[in-house]
């Protein structure tokens, strides 16, 4: 997310907006789209799921290779 609460982030093109975040979280609740009591922006899903659908996809994507 795009703040000042760690270095840099807030300048980092790839780190999300702050108010597109917040827009998100919203309107996940909103929908009830909460499932398990988590709420995941879908920027973060790969992560969150990284384990059960295989770790390569994840590394190569923050990693930028192949």
């Amino acid at each position: 997310m795009a703040t000042d609460l760690m270095p840099g982030h807030a300048e980092n093109p790839a780190s999300m907006p702050l108010a597109d975040y917040t827009a998100e979280v919203i309107g996940l609740i909103v929908r009830g789209e909460t499932p398990r009591g988590e709420i995941l922006v879908e920027r973060v899903k790969p992560l969150r799921f990284a384990e059960a659908n295989g770790y390569d996809a994840v590394f190569e994507q923050l990693n930028d290779t192949l």
